[in-house]
C-alpha cells in the first residue's frame, strides 16, 4: 500500500512538473528561502459518537465540539532551483484559554432526535504542533520577455502534514434531561440544571496525519506584488484521538476513549496569499487558509483512566469533523539568489 502511494505521488509530480517545459531550459538555478511567521487560528475540532437501533439504522449518541482560538510562531524554509523546491515548516502554540467545549448526548432510546443533555465548558488548550514537508513545482505560464510586468506560474505540490493539538474542559454548566423519569429534552423546565464548576473535567488530544496533492497559481506584478492561490486535497487521512471523561471533580478517575479514523479525499485546504518585495530579497505578506474535514467514521476502544491496554468497544462508531480558518502574517529573507520561490 505505502509502495503504491509513493508511486502514485511520484508520478503526479513529474508528470506536472515536466509537461510545461524541458527541464534542460531550467538549469540548476539553487535559491534558500526563509521566513518566521505568526498564525492565528479559529474553529472547531468536532468529535462524535454513533450506534445502531434494532433496524440497524445508525444514530448519533453524543457530539462534542472543542473551539480552537490558537495563537503559533514558526518558522519555514524552501531549498530548491527554478523549477522545483522542497520545502518544510514547523509551528508551535501559545498555550492558554480557547474559548468553550460544548458536549451534547441523545440518551433517549425511544425518540433518537431528543437531544438530552447539554453542557458548556471552559477550554484551554494545554498543547499544539504542527509540521509539514513536500516537494512543489514551479511551472512559468507566461513568456520570459513579459515576465518583468506580470508573470504567472502553475505550482503543483505534494505534502505530509502533521497536526497535534490537546484541550482540557473544565468549570462546565450543564441540563440534563436523561436524569429524569420519563425523559425529557435538556431544555425543558424538568431537565436537571448543574451549575458551573459542578460537573467533572474532559481532556481531549487529536493528532491529524495527511497526504496532500495540491495545486497553486501564482501571479507576480512587476517584480513586487505576489499573490498565490492554492488548493491542497488529503487523499489520505489517518485521525487519532484520545477522549477522557473524568468521574471525579479531581480529574483522578474516570475512562479515556480511543477513536481511531481514516478517510480518503475528505481532508481539504484553501488558501489565498499576498506578499510584496520591499527590498532587495525581503518580503512581507498574508495569507489566509480554510482548513476543512469531512465527517469521518472508525473504530472506538477505551480502558479505565491510568490502565494500559485499551478494549474495542463494537457497539459505537467514532467519528470526527473540523473546520478551522487560519491567518498568518510572516517575513520572508532569500539567501543566495535574488529569485522568489514562495
Amino acid at each position: 500500500m505505502k509502495k503504491s502511494i509513493i508511486t502514485f505521488f511520484s508520478l503526479y509530480f513529474l508528470l506536472f512538473s515536466l509537461s510545461a517545459k524541458d527541464i534542460t531550459d531550467y538549469g540548476f538555478h539553487f535559491s534558500l528561502t526563509l521566513f518566521p511567521f505568526y498564525t492565528y487560528e479559529h474553529g472547531f475540532l468536532n468529535e462524535y459518537v454513533y450506534t445502531t437501533d434494532y433496524n440497524d439504522q445508525e444514530y448519533k449518541l453524543s457530539e462534542l465540539n472543542w473551539s480552537v482560538r490558537n495563537h503559533t510562531l514558526g518558522f519555514a524554509a524552501d531549498f530548491g532551483w527554478k523549477w522545483i523546491s522542497l520545502d518544510a515548516r514547523c509551528s508551535f502554540g501559545l498555550n492558554g484559554s480557547s474559548a468553550s467545549m460544548f458536549d451534547s448526548d441523545w440518551q433517549n432510546n425511544s425518540d433518537h432526535s431528543m437531544k438530552t443533555e447539554f453542557s458548556i465548558n471552559e477550554n484551554t488548550q494545554n498543547n499544539f504542533i504542527s509540521f509539514e514537508y513536500g516537494l512543489k513545482g514551479n511551472i512559468p505560464l507566461t513568456p520570459e520577455s513579459n515576465s518583468s510586468v506580470l508573470s504567472l506560474s502553475y505550482k503543483p505540490s505534494v505534502k505530509y502534514a502533521y497536526s497535534y493539538y490537546s484541550f482540557s474542559a473544565r468549570n462546565g454548566e450543564g441540563w440534563y434531561g436523561s436524569n429524569h423519569y420519563p425523559i425529557v429534552p435538556y431544555d425543558s423546565p424538568d431537565a436537571n440544571h448543574y451549575e458551573k464548576g459542578q460537573l467533572c473535567g474532559i481532556d481531549y488530544v487529536r493528532e491529524h496525519q495527511n497526504v496532500f496533492i495540491g495545486q497553486g497559481i501564482s501571479y507576480t506584478l512587476f517584480n513586487r506584488l505576489n499573490i498565490d492561490l492554492n488548493m491542497d486535497v488529503s487523499v489520505y487521512s489517518l485521525i487519532k484521538s484520545v477522549d477522557t471523561h473524568f468521574s471525579n471533580m479531581e480529574s483522578t478517575a474516570g475512562t479515556d476513549y480511543l477513536d481511531i479514523m481514516q478517510g480518503y479525499f475528505d481532508f481539504y485546504r484553501f488558501s489565498a496569499s499576498i506578499s510584496y518585495n520591499f527590498i532587495k530579497d525581503f518580503y512581507i505578506g498574508a495569507d489566509y487558509v480554510l482548513t476543512a474535514q469531512n465527517l469521518i467514521q472508525g473504530t472506538n476502544y477505551k480502558r479505565p483512566y491510568g490502565n494500559s491496554k485499551y478494549s474495542r468497544d463494537t457497539s459505537v462508531i467514532s467519528g470526527s469533523s473540523a473546520q478551522v480558518h487560519s491567518l498568518t502574517l510572516y517575513m520572508k529573507f532569500a539567501l543566495k539568489d535574488t529569485y522568489f520561490i514562495f
